[in-house]
């Protein structure tokens, strides 16, 4: 009897052990993966805004660097036409246009860190919803590109170059005075001179030239040095870039080298001028009072306005 009462007390403790362990036990939570995933969908919105304002800048971006181009060009060709108010007035809308270029890259730098920022946001989310269970291959492969298109942009010269930031003008773009064309040539604009030539000789006259004399004929070119000599009874006409000299019996003449070693053809020809005014007539003495006049109306020619 004794033993069949601790039976059903050993069989009693048991059961309830039992219910005690399946009352107690914990449950595990049922993860919502729509809901995760929806709740990173902020963050990917205002990562895909800020890359379409991105888009949006580095276009108004490059438009304004190529306008800025055409109008540099038209601005040169200005300059090299000798129309000065236009080129100056040309010059103020380049610095316009210049300083739209640094603030627009200022812009885009800005936009950059921010793109940056959120596309490492995007990131965590995204690693946050695959650590509670709900991994997602679109999203992983979307954090990737972002991430590498982020960086692309960054180290992109735009970024990087420093030349949008400084002005575009050099010292001689500050200088918008108007030339006198009657008493200054342009560099790369004077115009090649034919070489001088005999253009006849009648009788006997030679070209003496160093060491060496040669019988003048006609259509035989002179260079600065050589010595014209003209014996009794000829006569030797020279085509000089002043115009024909005619050489008359018993005449010696060199051809004149330039006062300068630098100096143009337009020194050529007033030197020859000279020559020609005076072997016709014209005395030295006037020749150099009508050049003395010459240069002092180009020295009190206007100065014009400075940029």
């Amino acid at each position: 009897m004794l033993l069949r009462v601790l039976g059903l007390i050993a069989i009693g403790g048991v059961a309830s052990a039992s219910a005690y362990a399946q009352t107690e036990a914990p449950q595990e939570p049922e993860i919502n993966c729509a809901a995760v995933l929806l709740g990173t969908r902020g963050t990917y919105q205002t990562l895909f805004e800020t890359t379409g304002t991105y888009n949006q800048q580095i276009r108004q971006f490059n438009a304004a660097v190529s306008r800025a181009k055409n109008e540099r060009a038209q601005y040169r060709q200005y300059r090299k036409d000798g129309n000065m108010p236009e080129a100056e007035r040309m010059a103020s809308v380049l610095d316009g246009t210049w300083s739209e270029i640094h603030d627009l890259q200022n812009r885009l730098k800005s936009l950059v860190r921010t793109g940056q920022s959120q596309a490492n946001d995007w990131c965590s989310a995204i690693a946050s919803a695959a650590a509670q269970g709900c991994p997602n291959a679109k999203m992983n492969a979307s954090c990737s590109d972002y991430r590498n298109q982020w960086q692309s942009i960054n180290s992109a010269s735009v970024m990087t170059e420093t030349r949008y930031a400084t002005t575009w003008r050099g010292p001689d773009d500050y200088d918008f005075s108007m030339p006198d064309a009657a008493c200054e040539v342009a560099e790369g604009d004077v115009p090649s001179l034919p070489p001088q030539t005999i253009s006849d000789v009648t009788g006997r006259a030679f070209v003496v030239r160093g060491l060496r004399s040669y019988p003048a004929t006609p259509g035989m070119q002179v260079n600065p040095g050589d010595v014209i000599a003209v014996e009794d009874g000829a006569t030797v006409r020279l085509a000089l870039h002043s115009g024909d000299l005619k050489l008359v019996e018993k005449t010696k003449f060199e051809i004149p080298q330039p006062v300068d070693p630098n100096a143009g053809p337009d020194t050529w020809a007033k030197i020859n001028k000279n020559l020609v005014e005076t072997l016709n007539g014209t005395s030295q003495e006037e020749a150099a009072m009508r050049e003395r006049s010459r240069e002092s109306l180009c020295e009190g020619a206007g100065i014009g306005v400075r940029g």
